[in-house]
């Protein structure tokens, strides 16, 4: 009698998670803000991206060899992040 009741219960519980999983909301995806490479215009994510102050304002790197480079005065025409 007691491993049925045991038996009964689990199976209760593992109803009720079940049940918690698919009526819960799925919390909201994170999307990545792009931002342009300052020294060849590629994009990447925000959260990705190499980042340091020049002039007082924040610029963004596909990886460090583009910062190096926008640090040695190469640097890109077009849009700046």
């Amino acid at each position: 009698m007691s491993i049925r009741l045991i038996v009964i219960l689990l199976l209760l519980w593992l109803a009720r998670q079940a049940w918690r999983r698919l009526t819960q909301p799925e919390p909201p995806k994170k999307v990545a803000t792009m931002v342009a490479c300052a020294t060849c215009g590629s994009y990447i994510a925000d959260d990705r991206a190499a980042s340091a102050l020049f002039d007082g304002k924040r610029r963004h790197f596909c990886d460090t060899a583009c910062l190096e480079r926008y640090a040695k005065g190469e640097r890109l025409d077009g849009p700046q992040g």
